[in-house]
């Protein structure tokens, strides 16, 4: 959870209470106005408004962080000619082999989300991040997504991002955006699959995440 501005007293206990293994919480408020909310990955009921008290303490889950040690096992690339020629011979111009794994984590069905370094054009890291989103908005997608879609060898993952505005005991939607998440999940020469061929914010201008949605989520 990350607070962007200091909330009331009476909001204080239930906003520490949320955990960073939930989905992202954002508080902003003053004293005399509505408080303003924007979460990503909490899916309420009702769309347009929910009780103060399920918009902050959004569902806590188990932390899935994947230790140092099996990221390092899991990003080996094998010397004795199983591994995949191109992740031994292919680096880009910043010195970074496209098919290295930057991050991974298990999404909400307890799978494997791999994110490769991968190539501006074509999958991975480097090709989602122009579309102005985060490690975390991508974590967050996919460990609490509204919808959780497998066609094929390939998984798509969206969630939303609402910013609610509170009064009293009741918030309500002010504005949503979708966030999308996809996930390619054949597996290379490598022994682990492809992993993050995308993600973007449906209906944004060239899908790129507004400021608002990034914020939420670090």
């Amino acid at each position: 959870m990350r607070i962007l501005k200091r909330t009331v007293v009476g909001l204080l206990s239930l906003a520490l209470a949320a955990s960073t293994a939930g989905p992202a919480v954002a508080v902003a408020n003053s004293d005399s106005e509505p408080t303003i909310v924007t979460t990503l990955g909490y899916v309420p009921e009702n769309a347009a408004s929910a009780p103060i008290e399920e918009v902050l303490l959004a569902a806590e889950s188990e932390n899935t962080e994947t230790s140092a040690a099996e990221l390092s096992s899991l990003n080996r690339v094998e010397i004795d000619g199983s591994g995949d020629a191109m992740q031994r011979t292919v680096a880009t111009a910043s010195g970074v082999n496209p098919y290295s794994v930057k991050s991974q984590w298990r999404d909400n069905k307890h799978r494997y989300v791999v994110v490769r370094y991968g190539a501006t054009s074509t999958f991975g890291w480097n090709h989602a991040k122009p579309h102005n989103v985060t490690m975390a908005m991508i974590k967050k997608t996919t460990q609490f997504p509204k919808t959780r879609v497998v066609s094929g060898k390939t998984t798509a993952y969206e969630t939303p991002a609402i910013e609610w505005e509170c009064w009293l005991a009741s918030c309500h939607a002010k504005r949503t955006m979708t966030v999308r998440a996809v996930v390619a999940t054949q597996v290379l020469r490598d022994n682990v699959q492809k992993g993050l061929i995308t993600a973007y914010c449906k209906a944004a201008p060239s899908q790129k995440c507004p400021a608002w949605v990034v914020k939420v989520a670090g």
